[in-house]
């Protein structure tokens, strides 16, 4: 954004921008802010008012007053309870409601079919908003809560509360040239934090025994709701989309665990196909539709950073944050509610402090069983609180091990090219080789997926041994490009081993 006059309506910034200890040297982010640790905003901007014109790129000249509204400076009750008594409420529920509007009209460039309509009508009405994702998280975190072991959930409960959240300068928005909407007023672009429990902390505290219970859950979960072949391997690298897709509409797939795109998390596209086919009048066939046409980016993996502020024309406001805070179309908006404790905070707060029509409205849309519930709305609540903070501290406990696991000292978040895919290509391959060696020696089947040239066919290769990498390794580094696919053996059924779908992957 242009150097504009800006006169904020609510409250005026005064950050703390300290280092956070000598151990985390200074560095600054495109807009001059520190990058890496911070300390915490002594106050918050949630409304600001602009008169400059023409301050982003979408197109919309502000010609007069215009506001930006920080969602993510909101706490998620007052953005998803309609009983809230907080005025955002019903701006943000307009904003949602233009958003998806505006994304269901982007569909009809693709030349579908009748039922591609209906699932982009079915799914963009109603099913990615975000507490359209908690039945689903609420229902995997139930069979977690149940099926780990006492002790490792006591611990997981301890360590969820124990520890202290630290802030680190989210970068994302503060380069034009990555982000397509320009910059956002400068107090907003200051006070975009990532909070998240203490990495240090964390994994210096005594190991989980957590064994792979949740990813044996949400396989389970797959298959009860028609993917039969359920097994989610884990993608490392780049995968071409020629077997991508093949694999996705099957067995499903995880995101490596320490991939340094802190934004996004390992499990997200598990979570955001199981809540797909939770939904009413969904099923594998509308997930199938959307791999056909080529829209997976447009409904689970879009960029919040390419585009974070939605601009309402009826209002002249500006939704910084809207697609993260209130949609599932973006895997930051599903990983953070966990990474983050976004849900149990939500429930917390509403729990301790919300009028019986708030809990009541906020109870209904975990949608808890018959058989969990007391039918006592605080009773029902406080068991939800619990089972969601076991779920959290699982997310959170296995991802921040998979950093250290691959020598990070601190989450990758000191840097602005830690936000950018291209970049992450030299940091991603430092720790591949050895992660692959260790996967092999455990006994799971690695295959990796490669191009040899910029325009050939991409190929693939399974490896049996250690040995068999290390040799193919030296001949794959000339490659154009390659990534790894990892199958845990989630599932005894063969057909759904990596080996047996790639035998027939040309004939999928």
């Amino acid at each position: 954004m242009s150097q504009e006059k800006l006169s904020p309506s609510l409250s005026v910034i005064s950050p703390s921008l300290d280092a956070h200890s000598l151990q985390y040297p200074i560095k600054t982010c495109f807009s001059g802010h520190q990058v890496g640790r911070v300390g915490k905003n002594s106050e918050t901007i949630v409304v600001h008012k602009t008169t400059s014109p023409s301050c982003f790129k979408c197109g919309w000249g502000m010609t007069s007053t215009s506001k930006v509204y920080d969602l993510t400076q909101i706490p998620l009750e007052h953005l998803i309870l309609k009983s809230s008594e907080q005025a955002i409420t019903k701006d943000t529920q307009q904003a949602l409601k233009g958003f998806l509007d505006q994304m269901l009209k982007e569909t009809h460039s693709i030349k579908g079919s009748p039922q591609w309509d209906r699932t982009c009508h079915r799914y963009l009405t109603s099913g990615c908003k975000i507490q359209s994702m908690f039945p689903t998280l609420f229902s995997i975190g139930l069979d977690l809560h149940q099926q780990i072991s006492t002790e490792a959930k006591q611990q997981l409960l301890a360590k969820h509360k124990a520890c202290s959240m630290v802030n680190y300068h989210d970068a994302r928005f503060c380069d034009d040239k990555f982000s397509e909407c320009g910059s956002l007023p400068e107090p907003i672009r200051r006070q975009q934090v990532l909070t998240v429990p203490d990495f240090t902390a964390w994994v210096g505290s005594e190991p989980i025994d957590k064994g792979r219970v949740l990813d044996k859950i949400i396989a389970q979960h797959l298959k009860k709701k028609g993917l039969t072949l359920a097994n989610p391997f884990v993608f490392r690298g780049f995968i071409a989309h020629e077997y991508a897709e093949k694999i996705a509409k099957r067995t499903m797939f995880q995101d490596a665990s320490d991939s340094p795109i802190i934004f996004h998390g390992p499990r997200t596209h598990c979570l955001q196909v199981c809540s797909l086919l939770d939904q009413k009048e969904m099923s594998t066939s509308d997930l199938n539709l959307i791999l056909i046409f080529r829209a997976w980016m447009f409904f689970f993996d879009s960029q919040e950073a390419k585009i974070p502020t939605h601009y309402e024309r009826s209002n002249r406001s500006y939704f910084h944050g809207l697609p993260q805070r209130l949609t599932s179309t973006t895997p930051g908006g599903v990983h953070l509610l966990l990474l983050q404790k976004q849900l149990s905070g939500c429930v917390s707060r509403v729990l301790s402090q919300g009028t019986m029509l708030q809990k009541r409205e906020l109870l209904a849309l975990f949608s808890i069983p018959s058989e969990h519930s007391t039918h006592d709305v605080d009773k029902d609540l406080a068991f939800i609180h619990e089972v969601l903070c076991v779920f959290e501290a699982y997310i959170i406990d296995s991802y921040y091990r998979g950093f250290s696991k691959a020598g990070y000292k601190d989450l990758p978040m000191d840097s602005v090219d830690s936000y950018k895919i291209n970049s992450l290509e030299a940091l991603n391959r430092k720790c591949d080789y050895e992660k692959i060696c260790a996967q092999l020696k455990k006994g799971y089947t690695v295959a990796a997926i490669f191009r040899r040239t910029h325009s050939s066919q991409p190929e693939h290769r399974v490896f049996d041994s250690v040995e068999d990498y290390q040799s193919f390794y030296r001949k794959m580094r000339r490659f154009n490009s390659f990534g790894y696919i990892t199958d845990k053996h989630l599932s005894s059924d063969e057909g759904a081993s990596l080996k047996s779908l790639l035998a027939r992957i040309h004939e999928l």
